[in-house]
Formats: structure tokens, sequence, C-alpha cells
């Protein structure tokens, strides 16, 4: 009779968190599990790409599996703060750990005409004909 013993490793960290924008603050860190990142109003949808420390661990971004060193799909990014969830599982089955990303998508900018006092705004930006001006029959 054999006894074998087989040992499964388990890493369940990443090595590094890629952003298709922003970045990561603070910067990565394997020790480091939380992080902070900002974006432009403009910028709509953020796609992380994590890569594992042990290839034979997964991913899930947001519940979704992605496979490592790939990008996630694209997460839409409503105005204000988005959290994004990275569950990484090791090759045990058990072991895991969880990225968390605090994307905040800036507000628009509010743009504020000022016009000096005494001023008339004169609108050039669209020219409508004046009306003919009304003539009176000739008189006899």
């Amino acid at each position: 009779e054999y006894l074998f013993n087989i040992t499964v490793e388990a890493n369940p960290d990443l090595t590094g968190i890629g952003l298709s924008e922003g970045t990561l603050s603070p910067a990565f860190s394997v020790g480091t599990s939380d992080y902070d990142i900002t974006v432009a109003n403009s910028t709509s949808t953020i796609t992380p790409t994590p890569t594992l420390a042990d290839a034979a661990a997964t991913i899930l971004v947001n519940d979704m599996p992605v496979n490592n060193g790939m990008p996630s799909d694209a997460i839409d990014l409503n105005v204000g703060l988005n959290v994004i969830s990275i569950v990484v599982t090791a090759a045990d089955g058990f072991s895991t750990r969880i990225y968390t990303l605090n994307v905040t998508r800036s507000t628009a900018p509010n743009i504020v005409i000022e016009q000096p006092v005494g001023n008339t705004l004169v609108n050039t930006a669209s020219s409508v004909p004046s009306p003919p001006t009304p003539t009176r029959p000739a008189s006899k």
C-alpha cells in the first residue's frame, strides 16, 4: 500500500491590475487589496486586467470569469462611486482573496457664461431672416 501526499498550492494573489482608464491609488502591491481610481466624466466604462501570481488560480471580476492577464468585459460607470470586485480563488479551490476597486467617475463640469453688465448678448449662432417690411398700397 502506498500513501501519497499531494499538496496543492494555495496562492490567491495577483501580481498586478491593469486598467483601461485611470491609475490605481495606491500603486499596486501584493499586500494591498483596496484601491481608489478617479476617472473623468467622459469615461463611461472601465476594463480591469488582473494578472495572477499562480496561473492555476481563477478570477471573477464582478462575478464574471476572466482569463489570467486578459481584460474583463467593459464595466459601465455611473457618475460618482462605482465598486468593482475582483475575487481570486487559489488552485486549492478554497483560498480566496478579494480585491476592491473604488472607481469614482467625476461629475460633468458646470459651464457658466458670465456677461458684463450693460452689454446685450447677441446670438450669432443662427441667422433668422427678418420679416418683410409691410408696404402700403399707393393711394389714388
